[in-house]
């Protein structure tokens, strides 16, 4: 049913439109009648009408400002317009400020009135249409902004500009040239759908406000405070405290989440907003360990791999094929514990987490690896090494086994997905390379060949179990360098395809 509100300072004629006129015949349905343009403007947005007939004349607001505000506040359904014989003038400001027909009160009464409700109904429907092409239209040109806006944004970070080229550059994405002193604020809630982060944003877009928003991503924002005609350094601060808080209590009002917040330095010059663009984005860098508020300059991140974190790579062999589960966990526990008191930078952690699962041949999603935005992710990492410790643990080493097939064994498990074989092993043992075949087959219970055989498979097999990776990206991070080769290994020893083998597990 569509739905329809009527405006009329005369009750007889609003009376009479509602009860005479067969509305539900034709698919509508009256949803409230007003006297007065101003009852109409607080009731329309509560009663959302496809349809609004309005009189012209009418106490308090007349029918052309009704139609002015309407449109102005966004109203896309169908006006029509109640005239009187002697409202010509009326009805020609009407249409042309909005109004999409009119018909005459004298003329309900005469003609059909089904008829004219059809031609109401046709109205409407051409009216919907033209709204939902617009606002594809609109919804259109902003992802071409905001895809235009980052990748100049990605431009600016990069370097990849001349200055000269600056102002061209912000033009052709929407944004203003003139910052000769300036500072950026970049915000980014934290456990936000894209949905909450789409209708902040839009918030912030719709707002009639001197600073300048930009999406720098899905899920950061920036304010630009406008510092170029504020000679005070103490005005200087007092706007950015100000915009800090203003910021703050926005997020804090339609989300109620916690909030990253990272401030640049004022700065002056041909390239401030380049600038303040980069110390901003900088200084964001530090909430991925905690919320809070963070200027730049003001907290180092370290650019270095901890002692604490190199000697857990060192030691994690051992530990999945020698150590219980509260040893993993105690060592990784303090890991995390060291990254943290350290600051170390975002991308140190992920290069280290990276070296670790290439270790334990944990076989991640890449999707994975680039959720990783948040330091709290990498706690529950832990578990994919605990399920690694059980599986090796179950092969483990024999007792019987000597340092020597030890230390090649482990060597094997480090480097599988590298070129080795056995004159690899041998000289890490230490040992000819005939010597130690012979007595890894004695202490083991299978050729050293085999067993480099056996753990590459095994690497594939996960990924097949895991991984969206295509099966020759698979064997190649494996160590197979011969794709047909690999497929009839795989087929052998197996005894499927790993195309089969991947649809088998995924089944189950």
């Amino acid at each position: 049913m569509y739905r329809v509100l009527l405006v009329d300072d005369d009750l007889i004629v609003r009376q009479f439109l509602k009860e005479t006129l067969h509305w539900e015949n034709v698919g509508f349905q009256v949803v409230g009648d007003v006297s007065d343009g101003i009852a109409a403007l607080n009731q329309y947005e509560h009663l959302n009408p496809d349809l609004i007939l309005t009189d012209m004349n009418m106490p308090h607001m007349d029918g052309l400002e009704l139609i002015r505000r309407l449109r102005a506040g966004g109203y896309d359904g169908a006006i029509v317009v109640l005239s009187c014989h002697d409202d010509f003038e009326l009805v020609k400001g009407a249409l042309q400020g909005g109004a999409d027909e009119y018909l005459r009160k004298s003329q309900i009464n005469q003609i059909q009135t089904d008829q004219m409700l059809n031609q109401l109904r046709k109205l409407v429907e051409e009216r919907k249409k033209t709204a939902v092409n617009r606002r594809r239209l609109q919804e259109l040109a902003r992802e071409g902004q905001k895809s235009r806006q980052r990748g100049v944004i990605q431009q600016l970070l990069a370097g990849g500009f001349a200055v000269n080229e600056l102002p061209d550059l912000l033009c052709a994405a929407g944004l203003k040239a003139g910052y000769h002193r300036c500072t950026l604020l970049l915000f980014q809630p934290l456990g936000a759908d894209p949905e909450q982060l789409d209708a902040l944003f839009e918030l912030f877009i719709s707002r009639e406000d001197e600073n300048e928003f930009l999406e720098i991503s899905s899920a950061i924002g920036a304010m630009i405070l406008d510092l170029s005609d504020t000679p005070s350094a103490r005005e200087w601060e007092e706007r950015t405290r100000e915009l800090c808080m203003s910021l703050g209590s926005t997020v804090s009002q339609h989300l109620a989440l916690p909030l990253v917040l990272a401030v640049s330095e004022v700065c002056e010059g041909e390239i401030a907003l380049v600038q303040a663009l980069r110390q901003a984005y900088h200084a964001l860098q530090n909430g991925f360990y905690e919320p809070g508020v963070y200027r730049f300059g003001e907290n180092k991140m370290s650019e270095s791999i901890p002692i604490a974190a190199s000697t857990f790579q060192k030691e994690l062999e051992d530990l999945l094929t020698e150590g219980d589960p509260t040893s993993l966990e105690m060592a990784y526990q303090n890991v995390m514990n060291t990254f943290f008191a350290e600051r170390t930078h975002p991308e140190k952690v992920l290069e280290w987490l990276h070296g670790c699962d290439q270790i334990a041949g944990v076989t991640r999603k890449e999707s994975f690896y680039d959720s990783l935005k948040r330091f709290s992710q990498y706690q529950s990492c832990v578990q994919e090494y605990l399920t690694q410790q059980v599986e090796r643990q179950r092969e483990r080493i024999p007792d019987t086994a000597g340092p020597a097939v030890r230390t090649a064994v482990r060597y094997i498990r480090i480097h599988y997905q590298e070129s080795i074989g056995l004159g690899h092993a041998a000289r890490a043992a230490g040992l000819t390379p005939t010597y130690l075949s012979a007595l890894f087959k004695k202490e083991m219970g299978i050729g050293l060949a085999e067993y480099l055989l056996h753990t590459r498979l095994e690497h594939v097999k996960r990924g097949l179990q895991n991984s969206t990776a295509t099966v020759k990206e698979l064997s190649e991070q494996a160590g197979f360098p011969d794709y047909q080769h690999f497929c009839k290994t795989f087929r052998k020893k197996v005894g499927v395809s790993p195309r089969e083998y991947r649809r088998q597990q995924k089944s189950k």
